[in-house]
């Protein structure tokens, strides 16, 4: 009977501290470079202007985000003034973003250049 008390508390404790882990993590710069090596087809730069901290609904503001091509080295993604708010309970159903807001938006496609002064979604 001890064993499945041991058992019911440890694993929510377990999965807590996860969930404090990672929002500790998406709001450093070191952090996010880390997860930023995992990608060999695109090079992803970025500068940080102010991050806030949330046990589950961090929050994170770039100055610029600039995602370029690895075997050809274009920019295919620029973005100024991001703001990312995640939201880590919804990683478990495959929402991790709660909102994304972004101005100046450049996307790259082959010949063509789409310019958008202002995006947001929710």
């Amino acid at each position: 009977m001890k064993r499945y008390i041991f058992i019911f508390f440890s694993v929510p404790a377990f999965l807590v501290g996860l969930v404090l882990l990672l929002s500790f993590f998406l709001i450093s710069e070191n952090g996010l470079n880390f997860v930023s090596k995992f990608s060999q087809d695109y090079q992803i730069d970025f500068e940080v202007r102010d991050s806030h901290w949330h046990p589950y609904q961090p929050s994170i503001t770039l100055n610029s985000f600039v995602l370029k091509n690895n075997s050809n080295k274009e920019v295919v993604l620029e973005m100024n003034d991001l703001h990312l708010e995640f939201d880590l309970i919804g990683l478990l159903i495959g929402r991790p973003i709660s909102a994304l807001h972004a101005k100046n938006t450049i996307l790259y496609t082959g010949n063509n250049v789409d310019t958008n002064t202002q995006y947001s979604s929710y």
